[in-house]
């Protein structure tokens, strides 16, 4: 069994992407991949385009799909559980006017998220969380301040993920390194996140910036998504 857990803003939705964007091999239900269903409160066999969106937006999908594609591959006979929390436009910095990431809003994402995770944990019979997979950072690569904290903002996250999200102190969390075209701070975000994977031992980050974008430059294409997906399940296997 493995239990992993995808969180971020929009690229971790999947911005953009339809079921008709699927890849024909993609558009199967994925039997013995089960994803997390918070209104539901309960588990659901993942069918791409179908159930692996948000409450907004119940049709997305992302990268959990090639991720779940290559765990099927590798283990056949194993279940692979997902939590998938996302919202697009929230930043990691502390924000008093806007949902936030940051772990010390309290009763916003975060929190949010670690309860969805105690509650799926349950359902699931209690398995440890193997990895949590983040895409988040273009909120912040917006703003210069944000940007500039991001990598102290990082550390922070990682080290609440762990002990909230995942109850283990050196647990594996798989980065999603921004595109590096837009917005106007990228580079600085970008940057951060590769200083914290360096240092973070238990911490990998997966390089984005040659991938296919939508026209806006921050979300990414169809196939993007599908080798963001294999790139974070190669990361942590």
């Amino acid at each position: 069994m493995a239990f992993v857990v995808f969180a971020g803003q929009s690229n971790a939705v999947g911005f953009g992407m339809t079921p008709d964007l699927l890849p024909a091999v993609s558009q199967a239900i994925h039997w013995g991949t089960y994803i997390w269903n918070q209104d539901a409160g309960g588990f659901e066999v993942m069918i791409p385009g179908v159930n692996t969106g948000t409450a907004g937006c119940p049709q997305a999908w992302g990268p959990e799909v090639a991720y779940a594609e290559a765990f099927r591959r590798d283990h056949p006979d194993e279940p692979l559980y997902i939590v998938k929390s996302a919202k697009g436009s929230t930043g990691l910095a502390q924000d008093d006017a806007h949902l936030d990431w940051s772990p010390a809003s309290e009763g916003e994402l975060f929190d949010l998220t670690a309860d969805e995770i105690q509650a799926a944990r349950a359902a699931a019979g209690g398995p440890p969380v193997d990895a949590v997979m983040l895409m988040q950072g273009e909120q912040d690569a917006f703003d210069a301040v944000a940007a500039a904290a991001y990598a102290d903002n990082l550390r922070d996250w990682l080290t609440a993920i762990r002990a909230e999200w995942m109850d283990e102190p050196d647990g594996h969390i798989v980065i999603g390194r921004i595109n590096d075209d837009a917005p106007v701070y990228a580079d600085v975000v970008r940057q951060a996140q590769a200083l914290v994977d360096a240092e973070d031992p238990h911490a990998m980050s997966v390089e984005t910036s040659h991938l296919a974008m939508q026209a806006d430059q921050i979300h990414y294409a169809a196939d993007s998504y599908m080798r963001i997906g294999q790139g974070l399940y190669d990361a942590w296997f």
